[in-house]
């Protein structure tokens, strides 16, 4: 099943953001899957998680311009369950 490959992919994923693993290739791979979230509503209800995962990945990549992207998207839409700790996160790395 479709959904079921989408739910492995990104537990694996967010598993490796957890890990600090293969920074890299996973922020690739959740940057490709918010991609396909934003056209494809089998994906859309990954969205939130995608955005707050792939923002993670980018601070241990010590990306944190895109980092900052990310953790605005999850405050402008004002109603992600992320949505305090984002601010939280975008605070502590607003000057890095």
């Amino acid at each position: 099943q479709a959904g079921d490959n989408v739910v492995a992919e990104l537990t694996e994923l967010f598993d490796n953001v957890g890990k600090g693993k293969d920074m890299k290739n996973t922020t690739n791979r959740l940057e490709k899957a918010l991609q396909e979230s934003a056209t494809n509503y089998d994906y859309y209800q990954y969205s939130d998680d995608i955005i707050w995962y792939l923002a993670l990945a980018y601070i241990q990549n010590n990306q944190f311009s895109e980092a900052r992207t990310e953790l605005n998207k999850i405050i402008q839409s004002g109603d992600s369950s992320y949505l305090e700790k984002a601010k939280e996160l975008y605070k502590e790395i607003g000057n890095m």
